[in-house]
């Protein structure tokens, strides 16, 4: 399968990347994708949990003022 990438900087990149990682062009592009994914993934899980952390702190403090 052929990867027609229109700009130059991202196609140089895709193939250093595939030289480099002695792989194809869409497996380096592939990895990359996945590699830089989960990244994401794990810093939005991480940023969910430090809310849910937050949050139960705040229902675990005493109400002061009901009204």
């Amino acid at each position: 399968m052929a990867l027609y990438l229109k700009d130059p900087e991202a196609d140089r990149l895709a193939r250093e990347l595939a030289v480099m990682e002695r792989v194809s062009i869409i497996e380096a592009v592939t990895r990359a994708l996945a590699e830089r994914h989960k990244t994401l993934a794990d810093a939005c899980e991480a940023k969910r949990k430090n809310v849910d952390e937050l949050l139960e702190k705040i229902r675990k403090r005493p109400i002061l003022d009901p009204c």
